[in-house]
């Protein structure tokens, strides 16, 4: 049985206000992940206008994570673009923090066997969109290609069926190889704060009408611990 559960918020593409968020969730002692398109300039809003702000955020004890440099669909790129998407990003974005970048989160969750094998060369592992039978990564092994494919969840989901989902996953025991915890990975975009705030209460909530103890961590700290950070 799952005795806690580990919750990772990943915010995409990078928008300016995410710096905003970084600060709230830093004051409430939360560890988060952000997703940044080193080139994704569609509007005003967007962070890659002012990409220097990224260190603020990493400053503030987030995990820095790479979401491509365009946000294009992948797999419609052939190789010498895919893999400009994928390796140019890193290496902007460890100029600007001075650290390593272990992460990818798919642009519009769309990739494929060797947009995967090109990830994987770069990146210590990505994130996808939803899947139902790994919701809770319990499943997570080292050694094969699903370190690369972590699933999550959008809070699109009702209060009501997202705790439907986790007594599911709670309510058995799952044989689970990843440690004694359930791995809750949260994709947002640009939502308000409160909203993410009582998102966080809402999932503290839930864990404790099953007795579970919840943590919130970047994701590079749950597979490689603080010094991420």
């Amino acid at each position: 049985m799952i005795r806690r559960l580990i919750v990772s918020l990943t915010f995409d593409d990078g928008f300016f206000d995410h710096v905003n968020v970084a600060k709230e969730l830093n004051s409430h002692g939360i560890h988060a992940t952000f997703f940044i398109a080193t080139n994704f300039k569609v509007g005003k809003g967007f962070i890659a206008n002012k990409l220097e702000a990224v260190k603020i955020i990493a400053l503030l004890n987030h995990e820095i994570g790479s979401h491509s440099v365009t946000h294009r669909y992948l797999t419609t790129l052939p190789n010498n673009e895919l893999i400009y998407e994928v390796k140019e990003s890193k290496e902007i974005l460890e100029k600007i923090i001075g650290r390593r970048v272990y992460g990818f989160a798919y642009p519009f969750d769309d990739f494929n066997i060797n947009v995967v094998k090109v990830v994987a060369k770069y990146y210590d592992y990505a994130r996808k969109g939803f899947d139902p039978f790994n919701l809770l990564n319990e499943n997570i092994n080292n050694n094969e290609i699903a370190r690369y494919l972590i699933s999550s969840i959008s809070p699109i989901l009702s209060i009501t069926k997202l705790v439907n989902i986790i007594r599911a996953h709670l309510s058995h025991n799952n044989n689970v190889n990843y440690h004694d915890y359930g791995w809750l990975v949260v994709t947002l975009h640009n939502e308000p704060i409160n909203y993410i705030l009582h998102l966080v209460r809402a999932l503290r909530m839930i864990s404790s009408m099953f007795g579970i103890k919840v943590e919130f961590k970047a994701m590079c700290e749950v597979l490689f611990g603080e010094e991420c950070l």
